[in-house]
């Protein structure tokens, strides 16, 4: 009856650490899977983001230019006009857009001489300046045309810088040894920009966890078919070797190498029976001799009391 017990105990014990083992190796496989993942898809990310974001400062760029040149030729028409005026109903007008935030037009010694905003007006700007830093503490060779820099409310807008030349027409009024006349200014708010860019960002990462999630399910359910599922079966059958005359194996046809296993576990488990058949039937056969010798040494013991009683009667007589 202990023994049973003890064998219940250990089959118990067997399933227990069966079921054990194969959620560790579920959550190492999961792991081993999903770490990489998560690293390729941050990566893939990171990189789409960033060309997403270069692409929309590429075509800022491109607006900022046409924007300028188009402000470049009505600057130019009004000041040949000598229409001051109009020069400024220009500017206002553009204030009124909501693509350009703010239009300058600076002379050579970085005064504002004329803007879109009238409070800044006949303001020197300092090359110190956080706005002019990212340009102005470069070569001049080196600076660019435009750049992403915080105006005076700190929110991000685009700076596009264009030198204004001396042309020809210019000469009437301005000295021809000045081969520039001064910088236009055009600060294009970026505030759809980063909405854009976050949006992005959050569905590209709503994509990478779903795409992570549908991954560990399909990895679970890979194992739990393929791998879990037949090594459960393999350990159960291995368990019930012990004390188990009629063993039987799942059959696994599949010639991977769980299949393999448990063919080599099936032929262990043959030779197994094998030889408890033959040591059954060996055991039989010495219960048969061990009979018969004790069969033979009880005659052996009753001739010999015969002999003796014999022997016994004859001297008595």
């Amino acid at each position: 009856m202990f023994r049973a017990t003890d064998q219940l105990k250990g089959k118990s014990s067997g399933n227990e650490n069966a079921r054990f083992a194969g959620a560790g190796l579920r959550a190492r496989v999961t792991i081993a899977v999903v770490v990489p993942l998560v690293i390729i898809l941050g990566l893939f990310t990171a990189v789409q983001y960033q060309r997403q974001r270069t692409m929309m400062l590429t075509n800022l760029s491109a607006v900022a230019d046409y924007s300028a040149r188009v402000v470049e030729e009505n600057l130019l028409y009004q000041m040949q006009r000598a229409d001051f005026g109009g020069l400024q109903i220009l500017l206002d007008t553009i204030n009124d857009r909501e693509e350009l935030e703010s239009v300058f037009i600076l002379s050579t010694d970085r005064r504002v001489v004329f803007s879109s905003e009238d409070t800044v007006l006949n303001i020197r700007l300092d090359d110190d300046a956080p706005a002019c830093r990212p340009c102005h503490q470069l070569s001049i060779e080196e600076r660019p045309k435009s750049v992403v820099v915080n105006n005076a409310a700190g929110l991000p807008v685009f700076r596009s810088m264009n030198l204004l030349e001396n042309s020809a027409d210019c000469v009437e009024c301005h000295e021809d040894n000045d081969r520039f006349l001064g910088v236009l200014l055009t600060d294009i708010g970026m505030g759809p920009v980063p909405k854009s860019l976050n949006a992005q960002l959050r569905e590209s990462l709503l994509w990478s966890a779903a795409t992570i999630l549908i991954t560990i399910l399909v990895v679970n359910l890979v194992l739990d078919r393929f791998v879990l599922g037949r090594l459960l079966m393999l350990t159960k059958a291995v368990d019930s070797i012990d004390g188990n005359r009629q063993l039987s194996l799942p059959v696994d046809t599949r010639a991977d190498e769980i299949g393999k296993l448990t063919a080599a576990f099936r032929d262990m488990a043959h030779r197994i029976e094998k030889r408890q058949q033959e040591n059954q039937l060996l055991s039989e056969r010495l219960q048969t001799q061990s009979t018969q010798r004790g069969e033979l040494l009880k005659r052996v013991i009753q001739a010999q009391e015969a002999e003796r009683k014999r022997i016994a009667r004859e001297l008595h007589d």
